[in-house]
């Protein structure tokens, strides 16, 4: 049962503190459960973040149904779930309830583009921690890493010019692609 608590209460806070949706809650829910917790391993997480980027859906979420499920099970995997988007769900709508009817105010709209400038920093810091992790960490820095797994930075840049080039498509054929390629050579 504490278990369970600790679970949700976690999960909450990821919700609550990491603002910009789900790729910014990614590094708060690593933080918490990796080196905070030590629930599951960084690799393991890795994976795990890999595979919920591959479905359609939500990220943040399909992470902490993971996570729940590694922790507790599918009671844990249905609470981490809900608690991660509570936050979210609670403050729009208050949001609604006391601003929406105000939504044309210049205020409003300043703070919602004030915001999502500082959602492009946050997206910036997720692809360079992701990055540091898998190709600097552990291989000699930046250059060795990229160095050793050339491959994988192909894939990176040819899936970020295909997505460029027509978004709709190519998400999910890159994935696919990618994935069908790490099953095959990376092991």
């Amino acid at each position: 049962m504490i278990e369970l608590w600790e679970l949700f209460r976690l999960m909450f806070k990821v919700g609550l503190y990491a603002y910009g949706g789900g790729p910014a809650m990614l590094p708060v829910m690593q933080a918490e459960v990796v080196e905070g917790q030590g629930w599951v391993s960084d690799a393991d997480f890795r994976t795990a973040m890999a595979m919920s980027y591959s479905l359609p859906g939500p990220v943040a979420p399909q992470l902490a149904l993971w996570v729940g499920w590694r922790v507790a099970g599918w009671p844990g995997a249905v609470l981490a779930s809900f608690a991660v988007v509570l936050p979210g769900l609670l403050l729009m709508s208050v949001f609604m309830t006391f601003f929406w009817s105000s939504a044309q105010t210049a205020w409003l709209k300043g703070a919602a583009k004030g915001a999502g400038i500082a959602v492009i920093g946050l997206l910036a810091y997720v692809t360079y921690d992701q990055a540091f992790k898998l190709f600097a960490r552990g291989t000699g820095g930046w250059v060795a890493g990229v160095t050793q797994h050339l491959d994988w930075v192909i894939i990176a840049v040819l899936s970020f010019a295909l997505v460029l080039w027509r978004p709709t498509l190519m998400m999910p054929l890159t994935i696919a692609a990618a994935a069908l390629y790490g099953a095959l050579f990376i092991r």
